[in-house]
């Protein structure tokens, strides 16, 4: 019951985070999209692997990727927030509840990486994607609008830190649990 309603619960994120991502993306390239909406592509790729999950065991490269992008994405919002709120010196409910439900996107990956486990080669596909991403996003300009003026290099270097620090614990997390 609990994989259902994290199902729900993500494809419900997976709509909003396409929505939250209306307005850049409709100011950018269709071939670009794929790059664009970095969180909602995390969620949309955990649910399917719910759905997976629920019917036996999910296909390696669709568990890598969702776990990585879920570690990444759930950890970069929360550090670019931070980032914000020193910078700003204010938390807004949008701010509060972005970086609370991505940090339920990095633990819910960490809780299924130990039940259903990947192989470090479809881990490392997953982050070569990331890191695509991430070059995308910060070396062509199409990373996420970012709540704070000259917070690029700073969220850039999030992104690289943590698309090899995700692709760090896939290969060694379940290991770590015994």
């Amino acid at each position: 019951r609990l994989t259902a309603l994290l199902l729900g619960v993500n494809a419900l994120g997976t709509v909003y985070g396409f929505w939250w991502y209306r307005d850049q993306l409709a100011l950018t390239p269709v071939l670009a999209w794929p790059v664009v909406p970095d969180s909602p592509t995390a969620t949309l790729l955990f649910t399917l692997f719910l759905a997976f999950f629920l019917r036996g065991r999910p296909p390696q490269p669709l568990a890598a990727s969702a776990y990585l992008a879920s570690i990444k994405y759930g950890l970069w919002t929360p550090a670019v927030m931070a980032g914000y709120w020193l910078a700003a010196g204010t938390a807004d409910f949008e701010s509060v509840h972005l970086t609370l439900s991505h940090l339920g996107m990095a633990l819910e990956a960490l809780v299924f990486m130990r039940v259903c486990p990947v192989s470090p080669a479809w881990a490392l596909a997953a982050a070569s994607w990331l890191l695509f991403n991430d070059y995308m996003d910060y070396g062509r300009g199409l990373h996420p609008f970012l709540p704070w003026p000259g917070l690029e290099a700073y969220a850039g270097g999030v992104a690289v830190g943590l698309s090899l620090a995700s692709l760090a614990l896939a290969v060694a997390w379940p290991s770590w649990l015994g």
